[in-house]
């Protein structure tokens, strides 16, 4: 799907609240729903997720800039530790994918290994994940807009907040100017919060819509 497609689709739903509900309550549910974001985000090493998550989890990394996409999930073992998944490399060309290469991968020591003894492209081995870098503080939201709110309905299959900002830490990470803006969607599942599973996510665009990344962390 591309970019702008997802950002008018975002920006075109306004500011929706829950039936029933005032705005303030609305927002104030969906962030303290979010709320475990602003403890994962930020965490240093990826190994101390399992002192948040003890049963285990999942990470879900996406990456889709101009012509390349690539996907990394990773399972994190509550009993042997060890953390181990797929990565996909995409090539894409005329809006169509030329090139899909999937392969088992091992993530250890802050670096990513092919299971098969091939070596991993260097802008990939040494990745640093969203949560790694970017920090949900107080600061973050006394600069961010809130641009759309999605609270549908227990029923449904999810809520979400979307802002706009501009963030230091997220330039830096993807080496783009101080001043860039980005939308910053945090997004949650009611299904497994009646679980009281974590299934959080949190999605950057680019105001120019050439750069989006996802990020899906799932307690198990």
């Amino acid at each position: 799907m591309r970019f702008s497609r997802w950002i008018l689709t975002l920006l075109s739903l306004g500011l929706l609240v829950g039936c029933g509900m005032s705005w303030e309550d609305t927002y104030r549910d969906l962030r303290k729903r979010l709320a475990i974001l602003d403890q994962v985000y930020k965490t240093e090493n990826v190994t101390d997720l399992f002192q948040r998550f003890p049963h285990g989890f999942e990470i879900n990394y996406k990456k889709w800039e101009k012509d390349s996409k690539y996907t990394i999930h990773l399972n994190g073992d509550e009993v042997t530790k060890e953390i181990t998944g797929t990565l996909t490399q995409e090539v894409i060309s005329d809006r169509k994918v030329k090139k899909i290469d999937n392969q088992q991968i091992k993530y250890e020591r802050g670096e990513l290994y092919f299971m098969n003894g091939e070596e991993v492209p260097t802008e990939i081995r040494h990745v640093r994940f969203l949560f790694q870098e970017f920090d949900l503080d107080k600061e973050f939201y006394e600069r961010a807009t809130l641009k759309t709110m999605q609270s549908g309905s227990p029923a449904g299959s999810g809520y979400w907040l979307t802002f706009r900002v501009s963030n230091d830490s997220l330039a830096r990470y993807l080496t783009l100017p101080e001043e860039t803006e980005f939308l910053v969607k945090l997004s949650g599942s009611y299904d497994r919060d009646e679980l009281n599973r974590t299934n959080k996510s949190v999605a950057i665009y680019s105001t120019d819509m050439d750069l989006y990344i996802s990020e899906n962390i799932i307690e198990k």
